[in-house]
């Protein structure tokens, strides 16, 4: 998840036992200093006897049986490869849970007296944030949020994490992707949850494909306007990754609603959509001058606020710390609206530099 499209020929190697601290902050995503920083004294030999006891268990047992894919999903392989949901990448599943082992330790170890925030909503641990979205999601309160940080504070790392308490919790989360364009909403949230019920209920899936179907054929059909031609031209641009969905805030809502109460037959509790680097779908829109990227944001997140006490549903965005100002500069009741549900995650102010 949040990875860039490429597939490796091998699965990684299983760690050596040899690694520090330092080297499994590495390995997890996060900067090394910030993995010290955020835990320290007891804490910090906690941590790393832990994680290295982890390393002795993969590296002396045998290899677990099978690897953690991508799924490769039917019908929409081009157009999921901007999302990063097409590439398959073979990771060993002891690695991934050394990995999320990690990351659990981090948000143990970072309190909320460790935050420096202004915003209260900013000041809470990594754990606690993570709680506090599954209660919400669970208590139908169709929440949304969002995790900034400068580079090298790891807001993808976070967001794994996070992704991986929700999925432990019996939600259907959507792993950290890329959100390039708007409907890659829809697009990413499709693809993973074909790949969930095509495990755990297959005969949902024709459902599924229903759904996704309607919802792109209507962007089709209204685009062509009853030129048959034109429709198919559209079909074929979108299969190759070169057309956005034509659908409004409604559409992404109902949408929404609709994937929750699908996958409710499966045994879900709820859905959470984990969007990642935002600022590749604001950049390009701002540099291009096609207008405001920030109002189909805003107006997705004013319906999805129509349906609190209704949509167990959760959407949070990632972004870099400058774009967040530049946001909160310029629209800051997108920003307001996002911390209605107190569900704002600054890793810059989690992590303070302070030794």
């Amino acid at each position: 998840p949040g990875m860039d499209p490429g597939h490796p020929s091998q699965p990684p190697a299983r760690p050596s036992k040899r690694f520090s601290l330092r080297e499994l902050a590495r390995l997890v995503g996060i900067a090394p200093s910030t993995a010290s920083m955020a835990l320290s004294g007891d804490e910090r030999i906690r941590a790393k006897t832990a994680a290295r006891g982890r390393v002795r268990q993969l590296t002396t047992a045998p290899a677990r049986g099978h690897d953690v894919e991508h799924p490769q999903a039917h019908g929409t392989a081009q157009r999921l490869s901007d999302t990063g949901y097409v590439h398959v990448v073979h990771l060993n599943t002891g690695i991934l849970d050394l990995i999320l082992s990690m990351l659990a330790l981090t948000a143990e170890g970072v309190t909320q007296s460790q935050a420096g925030a202004d915003d209260e909503s900013d000041a809470i641990s990594i754990a606690d944030y993570e709680k506090r979205l599954i209660a919400k999601v669970k208590a139908k309160a169709a929440p949304k949020g969002y995790i900034t940080a400068d580079f090298g504070y790891g807001k993808t790392s976070t967001a794994l994490y996070v992704w991986d308490r929700c999925r432990q919790a019996g939600l259907l989360a959507v792993p950290p992707f890329k959100l390039r364009r708007l409907d890659d909403l829809i697009h990413a949230s499709y693809g993973w949850a074909r790949h969930e019920l095509t495990k755990t209920a297959p005969a949902l899936v024709p459902d599924l494909e229903a759904l996704y179907g309607a919802y792109r054929e209507r962007s089709i059909e209204s685009m062509a306007s009853g030129d048959a031609a034109l429709a198919e031209k559209l079909r074929e641009l979108l299969a190759a990754g070169h057309l956005t969905l034509d659908l409004g805030p409604t559409d992404y809502a109902t949408f929404f609603e609709k994937l929750v109460a699908l996958v409710d037959q499966a045994g879900f509790a709820g859905v959470v959509v984990l969007a990642d680097e935002l600022q590749q779908y604001l950049d390009p829109v701002i540099r291009g001058g096609r207008g405001d990227p920030i109002a189909p944001l805003f107006n997705i997140v004013e319906a999805l606020n129509t349906r609190r006490g209704h949509l167990p549903f959760g959407l949070v965005f990632s972004l870099l710390r400058k774009d967040f100002g530049v946001i909160n500069d310029q629209r800051g009741d997108f920003i307001l609206r996002l911390k209605d549900d107190k569900l704002g995650l600054d890793l810059s102010t989690i992590y303070d530099k302070r030794v």
